[in-house]
């Protein structure tokens, strides 16, 4: 679903989040995978949905715990306690 993927990177560069979220969902569920995950992740942050985006960070982090984006997401959010 790399179409998916890029086209929701795409929408989500430029600020259309609503749209961005629904595609990530939509690859999310076809081919799930970290890097979607992830970029689900920032456009539910940008997009103010702050459970949202920490229910797919833990997608994201379920499926690649040793990936270096997780890793480094999860040290931020450790250190923000």
């Amino acid at each position: 679903m790399i179409i998916l993927f890029n086209l929701g990177v795409v929408l989500l560069e430029l600020g259309r989040l609503q749209e961005c979220i629904a595609v990530l969902e939509r690859a999310a569920v076809l081919a799930p995978g970290v890097d979607t995950l992830l970029k689900l992740t920032v456009a539910y942050g940008r997009n103010g949905q702050p459970d949202q985006a920490r229910a797919a960070f833990a997608r994201a982090r379920a499926l690649g715990p040793q990936h270096p984006q997780v890793v480094a997401i999860a040290r931020a959010m450790a250190q923000q306690r």
